[in-house]
């Protein structure tokens, strides 16, 4: 027997697969626990197992897109809306995605280039979808982690998509959440064997040379520099 509502539901949460986790979407695929269910327990006790099910877990976003139906949807159809109650996220970006496609020459003086296509990532796509964390209602004391994955590693791949952060980095940390950014390198195995990450979140504080040659040192001190796109 479980002790408590909450008891039960954080039971429920750990059997969620990965995929089903993006987002609590289990009614998508599996069937709905009958305690979860307005059908089986009434309205009153399926908005409380709901509740009690999103305050006892740690809702997981595979990647920055399905931001706005995770926190957003009434996925359990029971009036509640995820932003309104969670309190710790964490959100994976891989960060290969958002890449523009680069121009087949070397760059010059003489180019008419406009900044969008001398620039590495679609950045503005991804603050857009990063923004919609603004829709979490109680940010004082909430639990944000982003990692940021990259395949193909490059320093300035990853300063472009820390600028796309900076707002929603500055709002949760003026709040008083407790926000993490973390680097990670993506072996193309799965999410669950990311072993090596590196805190980032000290591109907000300092200079933009001082974060840089303090990354190329984590790297090179990690036997990491090997990965290092070095493209230009």
């Amino acid at each position: 027997m479980y002790r408590s509502l909450q008891q039960l539901c954080q039971k429920v949460s750990d059997h969620i697969s990965h995929e089903q986790k993006d987002g609590l979407h289990l009614s998508g695929c599996y069937a709905l626990p009958h305690i979860l269910s307005p059908q089986y327990v009434g309205s009153i006790t399926a908005f409380e197992a709901v509740e009690a099910l999103y305050k006892s877990s740690t809702t997981v976003a595979s990647n920055p897109r399905i931001l706005h139906t995770m926190l957003l949807k009434d996925s359990f159809n029971v009036g509640l809306t995820p932003a309104n109650i969670l309190r710790t996220t964490t959100v994976r970006c891989q960060l290969d995605n958002y890449r523009t496609h680069r121009v087949n020459h070397v760059q010059s003086s003489d180019c008419n280039h406009t900044i969008a296509e001398t620039k590495y990532l679609r950045g503005s796509e991804l603050k857009a979808q990063f923004e919609t964390l603004g829709h979490i209602k109680m940010k004082e004391n909430f639990e944000l982690k982003i990692v940021l994955l990259q395949r193909n590693v490059r320093l300035g791949i990853l300063a472009e998509a820390m600028d796309s952060l900076r707002h929603v980095y500055d709002t949760f940390v003026a709040a008083g959440a407790d926000v993490s950014v973390l680097w990670s390198y993506d072996s193309g195995c799965g999410w669950w064997e990311h072993e090596f990450y590196r805190e980032v979140k000290g591109f907000f504080n300092m200079s933009s040379s001082e974060w840089q040659a303090k990354m190329l040192n984590d790297w090179d001190i990690d036997c990491v520099s090997f990965l290092v796109d070095k493209e230009t």
